[in-house]
């Protein structure tokens, strides 16, 4: 007698990873544009934009390969053994997707294909499985990088730039032209 393993995803492991996930990007995404814009004059916030687009954009493009890469490398590995004795075009189609695994054609091959299902289900958990460890890993690393190489600002002084017509209202008329701005600290 043959007995079958299942596997299972717990869906509320998986959405409590995707909701802590969410999360971080809520959080980080808007500081990280705060201070890829603000490391740029105003004349150049075209470009800052630019740049803030196009690292999330390449971020999520490179994310999405490599996780995904890792998820079919494992799920493929998983399947070598399981499709070893089965016929070429049976195998081929197991090792490529784990959809046909759940197909009306798996079901003529009785016990083979109740093993082959097994082995799928396996394959593609650990997948996943591997694929959010490298994701974790990746947030982590880059977490201990940003706290380590991020510049540190002091809270209590902020510098604030006063129009130029709102100092000379205010009676200053020497050094205050078009190209200078006064800075003024202010502590409150």
């Amino acid at each position: 007698m043959i007995s079958q393993v299942t596997e299972e995803l717990n869906c509320l492991h998986f959405a409590t990873g995707l909701i802590l996930f969410a999360l971080g990007i809520a959080l980080a995404g808007p500081s990280a544009t705060t201070a890829i814009t603000a490391s740029l004059p105003e004349s150049k916030q075209g470009i800052a934009s630019a740049v803030n687009d196009t690292a999330r954009e390449l971020g999520s493009a490179l994310g999405i390969a490599v996780l995904g890469s890792v998820l079919n490398q494992q799920y493929r590995e998983g399947m070598t053994r399981a499709a070893h004795d089965l016929p070429p075009a049976v195998a081929q189609q197991a090792q490529t997707s784990v959809a046909f695994t759940q197909s009306a054609a798996i079901e003529g091959l009785g016990s083979a294909g109740t093993r082959l299902v097994s082995a799928a289900e396996h394959a593609f958990v650990h997948g996943i499985s591997g694929s959010l460890s490298l994701a974790a890993a990746i947030v982590a690393v880059t977490a201990v990088m940003v706290a380590a190489l991020a510049p540190k600002r002091a809270a209590s002084l902020t510098q604030v730039s006063v129009p130029e017509h709102a100092v000379l209202a205010a009676g200053d008329t020497q050094g205050a032209t078009a190209t200078h701005r006064p800075v003024v600290d202010a502590f409150h």
